[in-house]
């Protein structure tokens, strides 16, 4: 999924997944923290397709088989490879096929002519029945199941992270209410760019404990006194909550809020709510 944040909905079938999906579409408008008009779901099913339905009883009556049937929409619709021309050590497939006019429409195709039995020609609206059916857009699949999007963002000023948290409580609640009901062999998972610092933040979680362990052992073998070891590495502490403060303050609405020379100092210095990211805590 090449989005920030989404859900995947996972079903037996296509019709359910797209049923699902813009119920998922619907309670995610809901949720505070995501952008209501930013909610995009896949539309599956909508795409008009053209079924031909071979009557089985006319084409007995003219003595035609199935096949020759088939045959005969495939080369006029579809078109059929029937040889290769060859021009030096450049091969180009030939085609035949009925010309657009004369498919574009069920009237035109209607009029395609099947041979019979006794050399005759028998168009092919007496042999078939023409219909428009809703169809898929697109097939997807993952892990064996098929797959419909559900895409969304979030509103300025929240992490993504905790967007995402707070749409998987607000679905659950649903679900726990009965509101939102989820059919059998269905399932949903929330994915997107944002597990990219999900997995960074656990990661970090063990990581940076460990190097602050390391450098008070190093600082330890250096000076051989647990006590001068502990001053040195308490500078490490000072400058972290000192980051940490000037980052509160930032998202203080009355730090800095003053002009000097009639330019604002929150203006030029980007003074503004700032959510920790991955970057920021590698920094």
């Amino acid at each position: 999924m090449r989005a920030p944040m989404g859900v995947k909905v996972k079903g037996p079938d296509l019709d359910t997944i797209d049923r699902v999906a813009l119920e998922i579409e619907r309670l995610l408008k809901e949720v505070p923290s995501v952008e209501a008009s930013a909610v995009i779901a896949d539309r599956i099913v909508g795409k008009p397709y053209l079924e031909i339905d071979i009557d089985r009883e006319a084409i007995a009556r003219y003595g035609v088989n199935v096949l020759q049937v088939q045959n005969v929409i495939e080369v006029a619709i579809g078109g059929k490879r029937i040889t290769t021309t060859v021009e030096g050590r450049e091969r180009y497939p030939v085609r035949v096929r009925y010309m657009r006019e004369l498919r574009d429409r069920i009237e035109t195709l209607g009029k395609i002519l099947v041979p019979a039995a006794d050399e005759s020609q028998i168009p092919l609206i007496q042999l078939a029945e023409f219909r428009y059916i809703r169809g898929p857009q697109a097939i997807k699949s993952e892990d064996t199941f098929l797959v419909g999007y559900v895409l969304f963002d979030m509103k300025p000023g929240y992490a993504e992270v905790d967007v995402v948290e707070s749409c998987q409580r607000y679905l659950q609640a649903k679900i726990d209410s009965g509101e939102f009901v989820i059919p059998r062999g269905v399932s949903y998972t929330f994915a997107g760019s944002y597990e990219n610092q999900v997995r960074a933040q656990k990661t970090l979680s063990i990581v940076i404990p460990l190097a602050l362990f390391i450098i008070f052992m190093i600082l330890y073998f250096q000076f051989k006194s647990t006590a001068t070891s502990m001053l040195v590495f308490s500078g490490i502490l000072v400058a972290w909550s000192g980051g940490f403060l000037m980052i509160w303050l930032y998202g203080q609405p009355w730090f800095l809020d003053f002009s000097v020379f009639a330019v604002n100092m929150r203006e030029l210095f980007q003074v503004h709510p700032i959510n920790l990211s991955v970057a920021i805590w590698v920094g």
